[in-house]
């Protein structure tokens, strides 16, 4: 098992629920003894992955070429030992030399024609912090809705406090007037 591979492990395991199996995963490897399902990939059908070209349409770096990445790598390991690194920096790599120009760039946002939205953000996103779905909200003036738990998006997931809000919004446009809270409902199992 190489860095890479245990990081992106790891930083799937953002859940509580899904600690445990992460705790055994780690114990396994660092007893040397071989965990069935420790770190095992599904098997899955190739598809087109829109996410990366999207991801390199949205986001500008200052990484013209592997060199300047790599040296970007490089500080971040030393700088941060414990971490070294994101699996999200790895789709920085993948525009390099694609030709794909950087067309949606970050800035405040232009909302002044959009109609009434629904902000939903995660307050323990590993992803996308929950202080930026606030930007947005506010840039929007328009309400957030949190879920109180962990995540990387939740909609479908663990929340029906959630999901009705968001089915309300997509299938009536019913939106939200003032900022609400949907409560944790992430809780690691009991041992």
């Amino acid at each position: 098992m190489d860095f890479h591979a245990l990081t992106a492990t790891a930083f799937a395991a953002n859940f509580p629920q899904r600690w445990p199996g992460l705790a055994a995963a780690l114990a396994a490897l660092r007893d040397g003894t071989p965990a069935a399902t420790a770190f095992t990939a599904p098997e899955v059908e190739p598809v087109n992955y829109a996410a990366l070209p999207i991801y390199c349409q949205d986001w500008s770096y200052p990484v013209p070429d592997f060199a300047a990445w790599q040296d970007l790598a490089e500080r971040v390991a030393a700088a941060y030992p414990t971490v070294e690194w994101s699996p999200y920096n790895d789709n920085l790599l993948g525009c390099l030399g694609t030709g794909i120009e950087q067309t949606n760039p970050q800035g405040p946002l232009d909302l002044d024609h959009a109609p009434p939205l629904l902000v939903v953000g995660t307050l323990h996103d590993y992803a996308s912090v929950h202080p930026w779905s606030r930007s947005v909200a506010d840039q929007a003036d328009q309400p957030l809705l949190t879920y109180a738990g962990y995540g990387h998006t939740v909609y479908g997931k663990v929340s029906d406090c959630i999901d009705d809000i968001v089915d309300a919004y997509l299938t009536d446009l019913d939106h939200l007037r003032r900022d609400r809270t949907c409560p944790n409902l992430d809780h690691p199992p009991a041992p």
